[in-house]
């Protein structure tokens, strides 16, 4: 009975040594990568809510609050860093690094270097859709393809590439709408409409500049319609063939490559209704220049009817 006593003590002894051993042990781990923990740490400092690792994440360190006043940023739960990561100092949103992807939704320098919503990396694909930097809408990586729509920056809408293909529809830079890669018409440079690349063909459509209607290559072909410059409607390759109908240059309708053949109708410049090439065959109707109704090839042969030099 006395060794059973001995025994048991012994027992308990050990069992109460090794649970205290276990729970030292437990409490002095150090992070694992890619643990999942519970708490993070760390207020921050400055204004907003702070700087420091957040709770959760694989291979992340969490949401921070940031230094500055706005929401600063931290490593996020996913992907790579995460949802999150950023200096956040200033008076934006911050940025860090997204949710997904390889860095995911929200990496970038954020609110501290601007008034609008940051700038960072976005949730998809190679980069994803950012917020920028800049005082309006400002620029980022957008939300698809290789960069996305919505990269670039700029006082007004902002500059960027857009939502789809290499680069896809974007804003654009400028005071106006912007320039950039759009996904049709496009942002463009300058006091009005701008220009900027479209949506198809090599360029596509919107590439160009102006203080009107602006200029641009259009949606198709090797340039398509749209490309050109000039203060009213602008000038631009056209359409379709080579370069396609358009608008043209000058300070009217403006002149142009048109929608067929090797330069097609539209070709031309000059003050009111311009000049241009017409529709058919190698110059075809409508070719010339001239302040009024113009002159130029007619609609089909060498010349045709309506030619005068």
């Amino acid at each position: 009975m006395g060794t059973y006593k001995v025994l048991s003590s012994v027992f308990f002894a050990l069992l109460g040594l090794g649970i205290c051993t276990a729970t030292r042990a437990l409490l002095n781990l150090e992070e694992i990568p890619g643990h999942i923990p519970v708490v993070g740490y760390g207020s921050g400092h400055g204004a907003g809510g702070g700087s420091g690792y957040g709770g959760g994440g694989v291979g992340g360190y969490g949401g921070g609050g940031g230094s500055g006043g706005g929401g600063g940023g931290g490593y996020g739960a996913v992907g790579e860093h995460g949802a999150g990561y950023g200096g956040g100092g200033g008076e934006g949103g911050g940025a860090g690094y997204g949710g997904g992807g390889e860095h995911g939704a929200g990496y970038g320098g954020g609110g501290g270097s601007g008034e609008g919503g940051g700038s960072g990396y976005g949730a998809a694909a190679g980069h994803g859709g950012g917020g920028g930097s800049g005082g309006g809408g400002g620029a980022g990586y957008g939300a698809g393809g290789e960069h996305g729509a919505g990269y670039g920056s700029g006082g007004g809408g902002g500059a960027g590439y857009g939502a789809g293909g290499e680069h896809g529809g974007g804003g654009g830079s400028g005071g106006g709408a912007g320039a950039g890669y759009g996904a049709g018409g496009g942002g463009g440079s300058g006091g009005g409409g701008g220009a900027g690349y479209g949506a198809g063909g090599e360029h596509g459509a919107g590439y160009g500049s102006g203080g009107g209607g602006g200029a641009g290559y259009g949606a198709g072909g090797e340039h398509g319609a749209g490309y050109g410059s000039g203060g009213g409607a602008g000038a631009g390759y056209g359409a379709g063939g080579e370069h396609g109908g358009g608008g043209g240059s000058g300070g009217g309708g403006g002149a142009g490559y048109g929608a067929g053949g090797e330069h097609g109708a539209g070709y031309g410049s000059g003050g009111g209704g311009g000049a241009g090439y017409g529709a058919g065959g190698e110059h075809g109707a409508g070719y010339g220049s001239g302040g009024g109704g113009g002159a130029g090839y007619g609609a089909g042969a060498g010349h045709g009817g309506g030619y005068a030099p």
